[in-house]
């Protein structure tokens, strides 16, 4: 499959802000896991533009990084709260090597499902 620019994918985005200690720290309507501090946003966006997003919220904000399988299942449970069925965007990225088929599987699934 041909390569495509990825600022013409639109989807949603889970922002990430580490290293908080206590839950109360989080902003309201984000969710606390492991220190982390994640927010999902119902606004369609390129990737580029999702990252500027979380930057915005300060406080070291980017795109999420899901650095296991525990915590990608903590999370996919928490996106569904949301939607169930549309890719969301997160930190992992090559704007170089970014293919239709690619995006499908960017989208968080709890295992199992």
């Amino acid at each position: 499959l041909p390569s495509r620019d990825s600022s013409m994918l639109l989807k949603y985005s889970l922002c990430k802000v580490g290293n908080i200690i206590m839950r109360p720290s989080c902003a309201t309507g984000w969710f606390y896991y492991r220190f982390n501090c994640y927010g999902y946003f119902r606004k369609l966006r390129n990737w580029s533009d999702a990252e500027l997003e979380c930057q915005s919220y300060g406080n070291g904000a980017h795109l999420a990084s899901i650095l296991n399988l525990k915590e990608a299942s903590v999370i996919a449970e928490y996106i569904s709260g949301y939607q169930r069925t549309q890719p969301v965007w997160i930190g992992l990225h090559d704007p170089q090597k970014v293919t239709p088929d690619m995006a499908r599987k960017c989208l968080l699934k709890k295992p199992g499902r």
